[in-house]
């Protein structure tokens, strides 16, 4: 980023735009949305109802930025806009554009929206870039835009090294990109309150890295397990902020990672503190340190930025953890087949210098990655469920609750939407965050600002979206790539008592009564209350019995009523809960078959009278007369 801005200046900044006071939103946000290439510079401010946009991009001809539903360009809104070469009159545009695939220009459209929704402020260019800014609702109710909201924006951006012939005549792209962006969150914020506040004598870093994985051209996913020791406390810490520290070429195999305390029973004399802990095989180690290492202190996901604790909370580390061991559990995907040495991690930022509560991170989700999560193949839309029951929140949670100030979602390469829904008193209330728009290779937590509040006795229910039409075979669970997951990692305070785990998994014996399993003669009948027992036992251990069972299911029959059935175990089948925390309430039971409760369903009001375009959300924005008022306001501004 530092370059490309030396450049601007380098050339001029006079043809840059000047922002006066009249202008309501701050251009807080900025990113450079090819960081390598350097070509496309956003900067970006917002209020509840309003989105403010500045371009800045390495042409003198057109640029354009759009959302899209998915990274491509097909059914993307798009901002396209110019600077005139001899009049230095800007020009700003609203388009939508069909492109189905196969692209050809007989296919491709980016036709005019017949309302014009973004508004120009401003426009520029110097010796060598293009400045271009405009503002538009949040929330248009234009069948033919899409809403800016929580979820991941899916931004495409395109140039071209001249000015279009007319106005409606647009010469196809020399140059283009996508970038995923969480653009309603205080990432990539500038000159934050949190960003400057962690500096001082009472600061320093922590810094949990691997050392030198080794990553082969023939490794398509690989998990590495590293354990780090923890220095001496002699007084308690903070941590306020964790920023990834990812070796410089080796963003894109560096997938994401977690951090977590372990227990005593991890000590210096653990045979091996760094290894290959893949889940492609059996691995006693691997599951020790699994069974011992369970509080989360710390998530990274690609693409994500530094995240910060807000000002009331901090993750403690206090002396009774003085030469504790973490793990880091560091998952690499290499769909490259680069050779890679990696000595990635994450940088904790800690102090002396308290915040009034302690926080702690939550894991919930489908908690079983193994055979009882499957997604059959050639599905539009396949969806598990999973809980944190009511019972374990009830028996844990204090009676004012906890407050939620962060949200990490996480699934895999085919799920498409992930929802973690709260429940209270039979009544789904506002979901604690939502992505209808996941992308599985930008995971970054989501703030929640302000903090919403877990009761106990509230319920949460985490769905998952999955398309499988690319895909031949049933998906399981697994910590591969190629397989499936569905989780969250909840970030909350007070953290008294701790909750590690709440979540939940189709019992193992309900999927197999449907499946049937080879083992049988002939395979596929039921088993014995006997033989299921010895079944699920080992299927966790016994490899050529997995395999088999591997074999069996790839070569299954989906009938309609079995793929009915199947979705009927996740949505209304009893499932098995898990509870795991340091409260000390008998309560509180680890395991248990609970059956699911009924609740209204939440409907998320909506401001228009038009449903938007399909996969957006909406939200409230300005009457007619105001937005008329903010953008009158906007267009006093001069440009050069």
């Amino acid at each position: 980023m530092t370059s490309f801005l030396f450049m601007l200046l380098l050339f001029g900044c006079s043809g840059l735009h000047t922002v006066t006071a009249d202008t309501p939103t701050a251009l807080d946000h900025e990113v450079l949305l090819d960081p390598v290439e350097q070509n496309f510079f956003l900067r970006w401010g917002f209020n509840t109802t309003h989105m403010d946009f500045e371009i800045t991009a390495k042409t003198l001809g057109w640029l354009a930025v759009g959302i899209s539903p998915n990274g491509g360009m097909n059914a993307a809104d798009v901002l396209l806009a110019w600077v005139d070469d001899k009049t230095g009159i800007p020009t700003v545009q609203d388009r939508w554009l069909i492109a189905p695939k196969p692209y050809s220009p007989r296919t491709v459209n980016l036709s005019l929206d017949s309302t014009q929704d973004w508004v120009l402020v401003t426009g520029s260019q110097n010796a060598t870039h293009t400045t271009v800014r405009a503002v538009r609702k949040l929330v248009t109710c234009d069948t033919q835009d899409r809403s800016f909201t929580a979820d991941t924006t899916r931004l495409i951006f395109s140039m071209h090294p001249q000015d279009p012939a007319t106005p409606t005549s647009i010469t196809k792209h020399t140059y283009r990109g996508t970038r995923s962006l969480l653009m309603l969150s205080e990432s990539y914020l500038v000159n934050s309150s949190a960003i400057n506040s962690d500096t001082g004598p009472e600061f320093s870093n922590l810094d949990l890295l691997a050392d030198r994985v080794s990553i082969s051209t023939e490794t398509r996913t690989m998990y590495f397990c590293s354990l780090i020791k923890l220095p001496t406390f002699t007084r308690k810490h903070h941590i306020v902020t964790t920023r990834p520290v990812i070796n410089r070429g080796n963003e894109g195999v560096v997938h994401h990672m977690l951090a977590y305390i372990c227990n005593d029973k991890i000590d210096d004399n653990f045979p091996d503190k760094a290894f290959d802990c893949s889940f492609d095989q059996l691995n006693p180690l691997r599951d020790q340190v699994m069974g011992n290492c369970t509080a989360i202190i710390a998530t990274f996901g690609i693409g994500s930025e530094p995240s910060h604790y807000p000002p009331e909370a901090g993750y403690p580390l206090t002396p009774e953890l003085s030469g504790r061991y973490v793990f880091l559990e560091s998952h690499y995907d290499n769909p490259e087949g680069k050779s890679v040495i990696d000595s990635s991690g994450i940088a904790l930022t800690i102090t002396t210098k308290l915040r009034p509560h302690d926080a702690a991170i939550m894991m919930t989700g489908y908690s079983d990655i193994t055979f009882s999560m499957m997604i059959p193949p050639q599905m539009q839309d396949f969806v598990t469920y999973s809980r944190c029951s009511k019972d374990c929140t009830g028996a844990i949670l204090p009676p004012t609750g906890i407050n939620v100030i962060k949200v990490f979602l996480h699934t895999h390469t085919i799920g498409q939407r992930i929802y973690l829904r709260h429940i209270r008193g039979g009544k789904e209330l506002p979901p604690l965050a939502k992505d209808e728009t996941y992308d599985f290779d930008y995971q970054e937590s989501q703030t929640i600002n302000p903090p919403k509040v877990i009761l106990p006795g509230d319920e949460l229910i985490q769905h998952c979206h999955y398309n499988s039409m690319s895909r031949r075979n049933v998906t399981f669970g697994g910590w591969g790539t190629p397989e499936e997951m569905c989780m969250s990692f909840v970030t909350y305070y007070p953290a008294n008592p701790v909750i590690d785990l709440c979540s939940s998994f189709a019992p193992m014996e309900t999927v197999l009564a449907l499946t049937g399993t080879p083992f049988t003669s002939p395979p596929g009948i039921p088993l014995t209350p006997e033989q299921m027992k010895n079944v699920t036992e080992e299927l966790w251990v016994n490899v050529p019995m997995i395999n088999q069972y591997k074999a069996y299911m790839s070569a299954y029959n989906w009938t309609p009523e079995k793929l009915t059935a199947l979705q009927s175990i996740y949505t209304d089948a009893d499932y098995a809960a898990m509870c795991v925390s340091t409260s000390t309430n008998p309560d509180a039971q680890e395991y248990s078959v609970v059956p699911p409760n009924k609740y209204t369903v939440y409907h998320e009001p909506s401001v228009c009278a038009d449903p938007a375009p399909k996969g957006t959300a909406t939200t409230s924005g300005y009457s007619g007369v105001m937005f008329i008022l903010y953008a009158s306001a906007l267009l006093t501004m001069s440009y050069h």
